[in-house]
């Protein structure tokens, strides 16, 4: 990650009160960033900062924008919407730091806040990332629809469940030898 000099506060001789800040990152910016989960939108970002003793500092931020991130299902881009906020406090010292409390150099005495942007809006993101139906890659659609469990429309689980069941109920389909062996270990 490289340091984006208009991300960094510098702390020295703040004198106690709110402080306000505004950010708007772009496409350049998550490239300079470099993390995984991402590396384009457009984010606006508003940063309220309390400074409540001259080494202990609170940080509040309020995030809203666009990423854009890969289909899960077709691999495309898509945008997808953001909105989230965020919190942690910080003072000088040379501890640990954690999702809550971050340690800032005495030396430096400055704080890079383009990473704990970056790190809310990734946690923002939903884990299943789709577009809406319809909208996903046509070529990668038909490879689906070319799948016997995507022809008859129901998804994996389903149509897994619905063979199980007719296979049961037909009494046609033995069971597999490893599975009959496991039967040996309920609990009684």
């Amino acid at each position: 990650m490289k340091a984006m000099d208009r991300f960094i506060i510098d702390l020295k001789h703040l004198e106690k009160g709110v402080y306000n800040y505004h950010f708007s990152m772009t496409d350049e910016d998550f490239e300079k960033i470099g993390g995984s989960e991402f590396q384009k939108g457009d984010v606006e970002v508003d940063v309220e900062m309390r400074v409540s003793s001259g080494d202990s500092f609170s940080f509040d931020f309020e995030i809203d924008g666009t990423v854009i991130v890969p289909c899960d299902r077709c691999l495309e881009d898509m945008e997808l919407e953001i909105s989230t906020d965020g919190h942690f406090d910080a003072k000088f010292g040379d501890g640990e730091s954690d999702d809550e409390l971050v340690f800032i150099s005495e030396i430096d005495q400055k704080i890079d806040l383009s990473w704990h942007i970056y790190e809310f809006i990734a946690l923002a993101i939903p884990i299943r990332h789709v577009h809406e139906d319809g909208e996903c890659d046509e070529a990668m659609a038909e490879k689906f629809r070319s799948h016997e469990c995507f022809e008859s429309g129901e998804d994996d689980e389903d149509s897994e469940s619905a063979d199980l069941a007719s296979d049961t109920a037909a009494g046609e389909k033995e069971i597999d030898p490893r599975w009959e062996a496991l039967k040996n270990f309920k609990i009684k």
